[in-house]
């Protein structure tokens, strides 16, 4: 019970960060610029307030979710292509492959 436990905080650990890091990074991919100024990219607090000073808003010129959806699909796409002979292998193994034989002797 206590593997399974530390196996489960574990996964839970790695599953919570990149959550995290993935929809932290959605901000920092997206790209804005001030609709009255246009070489105001609206990257800092201070670029925004002037912005807004001169009557203008900061719009969004690229929307990093798109950005992070393009990369993660490629990113994906070459991982899967890297081990798709061990997920094939992995996958035509049989159920008894699988068990635990408590009979067994531990060598």
């Amino acid at each position: 019970c206590t593997y399974m436990t530390l196996l489960n905080t574990f996964y839970n650990l790695g599953e919570t960060w990149t959550f995290s890091v993935a929809i932290g990074m959605i901000d920092f991919l997206t790209f804005k610029q001030c609709s009255l100024d246009h070489q105001n990219s609206c990257s800092t607090t201070n670029l925004k307030n002037m912005c807004k000073t001169i009557g203008g808003d900061c719009v969004v010129i690229v929307n990093g979710y798109y950005v992070e959806m393009a990369v993660c699909t490629i990113v994906g796409i070459i991982w899967f292509s890297i081990f798709r002979k061990i997920l094939k292998k992995v996958q035509s193994k049989g159920p008894s492959n699988w068990l635990v034989d408590i009979k067994r002797p531990i060598k």
